[in-house]
C-alpha cells in the first residue's frame, strides 16, 4: 500500500441519513454493513441513505458497498444518480455449504 495515501485518509463518525456535511466532501467511499442495517428501518430509509451518500461524493466519485442484500434490494433506488452502477456476488464456494447468505459487491459512480 501507499504510505502517504494512507496518511491522506481519515474516518468519520457520523449519522449517515443525515451527516450534515457540504456537497462533494468525497472522493470516495465505502460501506460494510451499514446499508444491510438500515434497510431494516426500510425502503424509505433506504433510499435516503443512498441519496445521501450520492450528495457527498464529488463527481466522478465512486462508492464501494460490501453488503448481504442482493440487488433486487440495493438496485430500488434512482439510478439516475449514478454515471455507472455495477455488482457482482463474491462468495467463496466452500462458505457456501458453511453459510446460509451470500456476499455483494456493488461499485457505483457519481
Amino acid at each position: 500500500y501507499d504510505d502517504e495515501f494512507c496518511r491522506r485518509c481519515y474516518y468519520l463518525r457520523r449519522d449517515i441519513l443525515c451527516t450534515n456535511m457540504k456537497d462533494a466532501s468525497f472522493d470516495f467511499c465505502i460501506d460494510k454493513g451499514t446499508f444491510d442495517a438500515v434497510v431494516r428501518g426500510g425502503k424509505e430509509k433506504s433510499k435516503t441513505y443512498l441519496d445521501e451518500v450520492n450528495r457527498l461524493l464529488v463527481p466522478g466519485g465512486s462508492f464501494i458497498q460490501i453488503s448481504q442484500e442482493p440487488p433486487e434490494i440495493v438496485c430500488f433506488a434512482d439510478s439516475s444518480l449514478w454515471k455507472d452502477y455495477r455488482y457482482k456476488m463474491v462468495n467463496d464456494p466452500a462458505e457456501m455449504e458453511k453459510h446460509d447468505f451470500e456476499y455483494w459487491i456493488y461499485h457505483m459512480v457519481k
